[in-house]
């Protein structure tokens, strides 16, 4: 499905900051981040879903006192590629040590 940005980071078309991927799911840094690491996961199989039509979940750090409420999110921008890359890469090294 070309429409499908999911399906475009998948195919390795759309450049994304991969945390991790297997033969089922990938997991990549979200492009408007709630907060810095927050993570999308996707199966590789694109399933029709929700607001964007292919399945997926959020994973979102949080801490305390950290504003995330109802529908009241705050958006922490990545200072740069390189500070998503980072992040990605600290992500991935917790998930695979």
């Amino acid at each position: 499905m070309s429409s499908c940005v999911f399906c475009e980071i998948v195919a390795g078309r759309v450049a994304a900051d991969v945390v991790v991927r297997d033969e089922r799911s990938i997991a990549f840094l979200d492009r408007s981040p709630l907060f810095r690491g927050h993570v999308l996961v996707v199966p590789i199989d694109h399933v029709v879903s929700q607001s964007v039509a292919h399945l997926h979940a959020h994973v979102v750090p949080r801490r305390r006192k950290d504003g995330l409420r109802g529908f009241f999110w705050p958006r922490e921008k990545y200072i740069d590629e390189s500070d998503a890359a980072a992040i990605a890469a600290r992500i991935r090294s917790q998930l695979t040590s």
